[in-house]
């Protein structure tokens, strides 16, 4: 199954915040794949910068991709409308996820 993984998906991921066992758990199943845009990318890497520093942010999108997450570029509009068709979904199944915490 395919996934498409917003900034705040990621920053708790990296951060070890509340969700990042559900990030941790899409990154670590055969059948997923998980997607990041390159605008989603840039928000975690801005993120980083403001509140540490631009080596620390470099680190930060270098880990997610030895996490294995893959980076998109287009802006299609199918692509457009499925990101949206994903984060619909995926935001359904984090809040489902985080009731438990």
């Amino acid at each position: 199954m395919n996934h498409a993984l917003d900034a705040c998906a990621m920053i708790s991921y990296l951060r070890g915040e509340v969700g990042a066992n559900v990030v941790d758990g899409l990154l670590n199943t055969r059948e997923d794949e998980c997607f990041a845009h390159r605008i989603n990318l840039l928000e975690v890497y801005y993120d980083f910068i403001r509140k540490h520093d631009e080596p620390t942010a470099r680190r930060a999108l270098e880990d997610l991709e030895a996490a294995g997450i893959i980076e998109r570029r287009t802006m299609s509009r199918n692509f457009t409308r499925r990101v949206g068709q994903l984060k619909a979904r995926d935001e359904f199944l984090w809040r489902t996820a985080s009731v438990s915490f």
